[in-house]
């Protein structure tokens, strides 16, 4: 398994995260886009919240989770979907990416979930994670 820079390791899974812990991840030396949480490596994020600013032409968006707001760069994703993309101040998302060296989100893959009533499921299962992380020698 290569640990050259900017080569993304597949082997690690995506974690979810509060907005407010993507602060706390600390950057690995010579590995673009890795991230260490106690001794867990951290590549790609799923996160959710509310969209609070869409940026010109949809490229970014900033989200809220009650916890912090993170800017979201959308273009890798708005490209997958050929552009046709639309995001709406108060729609409810989940995203998966990648953490950028400045705590945004490089985004790989934006779903809607209004209405999905997920919000104290998603509590859950996050502080669940975190439990694990934390109690990982």
């Amino acid at each position: 398994m290569s640990k050259k820079q900017g080569v993304i390791d597949h082997s690690l899974p995506v974690r979810k995260f509060f907005l407010r812990q993507l602060s706390v991840l600390e950057p690995i030396a010579g590995r673009k886009f890795t991230f260490k949480i106690n001794h867990t490596l951290v590549q790609k994020v799923w996160v959710q919240g509310i969209i609070a600013v869409v940026g010109k032409d949809n490229q970014q968006i900033i989200i809220d989770d009650g916890t912090a707001v993170v800017s979201v760069d959308c273009r890798f994703y708005n490209k997958l979907m050929d552009g046709n993309v639309s995001y709406l101040v108060g729609s409810q998302i989940a995203i998966v990416g990648f953490v950028s060296n400045e705590r945004g989100l490089l985004a790989h893959m934006i779903t809607n979930i209004n209405g999905s009533n997920s919000e104290t499921l998603w509590m859950l299962e996050v502080l669940d994670v975190h439990n694990l992380i934390n109690t990982t020698p």
